[in-house]
């Protein structure tokens, strides 16, 4: 364990662990609407947008395992938005796979402060 900053720089492990995280959110909310609009009866209808997001959605996991991270997240985000403007036409409630930049923020962040180092704060 090191109490002594190796890096003070945002580096390529910070970019990298950025981008998995946001792969692996696009990804999951393009599946969970590409199976809503699986099982619409309808969903005929939007055959070409959804090939078109599972194309983009597979792509981006072979970029993922190749350890390509950056065009990984850029590909999950296409398919996300493909899908939901598949989702949306036929009229699917899409709340389930919506971005956490859209969602409420709280209006203030708790302050905790270490009692026994900062007395009386």
């Amino acid at each position: 364990m090191h109490y002594i900053a190796l890096s003070n720089s945002f580096g390529q492990f910070d970019r990298d662990d950025m981008y998995r995280y946001e792969f692996a959110g696009y990804a999951n909310w393009a599946s969970t609407l590409l199976d809503a609009v699986q099982a619409d009866p309808r969903h005929w209808k939007v055959a070409g947008l959804q090939s078109q997001a599972t194309y983009l959605r597979r792509f981006a996991v072979k970029e993922f395992q190749g350890w390509d991270y950056l065009p990984a997240a850029c590909n999950a985000w296409a398919a996300y938005q493909v899908a939901l403007r598949a989702a949306t036409s036929l009229g699917i409630d899409t709340s389930v796979a919506t971005p956490l930049r859209t969602m409420a923020v709280p209006a203030s962040v708790p302050h905790e402060v270490d009692p026994i180092r900062f007395p009386g704060s």
